[in-house]
């Protein structure tokens, strides 16, 4: 890590597929996402803070998510929003490739307990119907009037993970 250089991003493209159709898709929703996205975002977006101990394991980690210099620091989605958690790449036009962006996570990370993680967290907002806009999440490239005023950041530190993660390890335990 060096000081205003560009990290290490370990950015994760996602999205479900049912019966060999993407789910994330609806041409009529926000950046033409379904409401299975959003329930997934949502549930990412939840449980940021914990996952942040598998995304991110290194006290090094926490020198790169720096607000200020593009880095994913913000807990919110949006189209091309370099600072969101999540993003909605906005080149993507074909409906089969659909998808959304999880760009905290860095390579000192194990890939497959991040992707699994990071799986786990969308499938429990998917369960549980988690709206990201009724949560206050607006995507951050279209804010309403009923938005939070104050942004939330992700976790500051390893320690500030860890401590989330014991209180919010749920979502990992699903059957």
């Amino acid at each position: 890590p060096l000081y205003e250089a560009a990290g290490n991003g370990f950015h994760l493209h996602q999205f479900l597929t049912k019966d060999g159709k993407n789910i994330f898709h609806d041409e009529d929703g926000y950046a033409s996402l379904s409401q299975t996205a959003l329930y997934y975002v949502g549930g990412i977006l939840a449980h940021a803070d914990a996952l942040c101990a598998f995304t991110n394991p290194s006290t090094n980690s926490y020198k790169r998510l720096v607000p200020g210099y593009e880095a994913p620091t913000v807990r919110t989605f949006g189209r091309s929003n370099r600072g969101a958690a999540i993003r909605i790449p906005s080149y993507v036009t074909d409906p089969q490739l659909r998808r959304v962006e999880y760009r905290p996570p860095d390579f000192t990370g194990n890939p497959y307990l991040c992707a699994a993680a990071i799986l786990m967290a969308g499938l429990d907002g998917v369960i549980n119907e988690i709206d990201p806009i009724e949560r206050g999440w607006q995507p951050a490239d279209a804010p309403s009037q009923d938005s939070r005023k104050d942004v939330e950041f992700l976790p500051r530190s390893l320690d500030d993970a860890l401590d989330a993660l014991e209180q919010d390890h749920q979502f990992l335990l699903h059957d």
